[in-house]
């Protein structure tokens, strides 16, 4: 694809840029709005792996509100919903499918450490190490000489996964949807020329007013998400259980989301309202809500 115009204010657009990742680069801002926005990427993919290993490390969830996990998990279907209704590029098609993995992940860590037969083996264990005093409230499992070895082998494929992941929504970048690959053709004989970069997906109002309402119920989703964790963290007045790591992630992926929409200032138009602004709004949300519960990780 090519970017028009070829050249703003001075600078000609990045060719590797628009060809790999369809976006139309061109004075040192926006290129530093491009860095900073796949910064942000970066720590959304990586944010839940420390809440994940930690609960594989303590085999329980304890600590976790599973209303969280579950208002997350719906933010994260209705925008890969969204994605995939208002044919967006095919990496955030990838990337929504991912997140929604590790969702999966942290419910069936949740719903497998809390099952009955999981009560009744920690209950065996416990008796057999010396009658209920010898357990913990923390549902911790006995140490074992096999443990260091098992998290050391869960570290390195967690590691392993994310990166086999990562190198394929980045491979993804350089290969269009067919609906994708449609729609620049038919830019491409309308205008004559090779198909725009940035170019809006080609859709029916039912399937952009559709594709906007989505967006706006996965904005209210994110937003909201964090405050039934907040809400169990000050009944129990404790954050055990919690990787602390997760929330600080999310903050600086939503801090770097929020300084590269800041660097292109958007127009103000239809798109923005339909489609960036939702998120604008459950990025700010998650922002607050994950300082206050740093906070109580201070306090408790």
């Amino acid at each position: 694809c090519r970017c028009s115009p070829l050249v703003k204010d001075g600078y000609p657009y990045i060719e590797w840029i628009g060809y790999y990742f369809g976006d139309c680069v061109y004075t040192p801002k926006e290129q530093l709005s491009f860095v900073v926005g796949y910064v942000a990427l970066a720590c959304y993919i990586v944010a839940q792996l420390p809440q994940i290993y930690k609960n594989y490390q303590r085999q329980s969830t304890d600590g976790l509100s599973i209303g969280s996990i579950f208002m997350w998990t719906a933010g994260d279907l209705t925008d890969l919903a969204g994605v995939v209704l208002t044919n967006q590029l095919v990496t955030q098609k990838w990337t929504g499918v991912y997140f929604l993995v590790l969702d999966f992940i942290m419910i069936g860590q949740w719903l497998h450490y809390r099952a009955p037969s999981r009560g009744l083996e920690d209950a065996a264990d416990a008796g057999g190490s010396g009658g209920g005093a010898g357990g913990d409230d923390d549902g911790l499992h006995a140490p074992s000489e096999r443990d260091p070895l098992l998290a050391d082998t869960y570290a390195h494929s967690v590691v392993t996964s994310t990166f086999l992941v990562a190198l394929a929504v980045r491979a993804a970048a350089a290969f269009p949807s067919a609906s994708t690959a449609a729609a620049a053709a038919a830019l491409t004989a309308a205008a004559d020329a090779v198909g725009l970069c940035a170019a809006p997906p080609m859709m029916s109002l039912s399937a952009r007013v559709v594709g906007s309402v989505l967006s706006w119920i996965c904005g209210v989703f994110y937003f909201s998400a964090r405050i039934p964790q907040i809400v169990e963290n000050h009944q129990k007045r404790s954050v055990a259980g919690l990787s602390i790591m997760l929330f600080v992630l999310t903050i600086a992926g939503n801090a770097a989301y929020g300084i590269a929409i800041l660097l292109r200032l958007p127009a103000l138009d239809a798109h923005f309202y339909e489609s960036v602004l939702p998120y604008l709004i459950g990025s700010l949300g998650t922002f607050v809500f994950d300082v206050c519960i740093i906070t109580q990780s201070i306090l408790y």
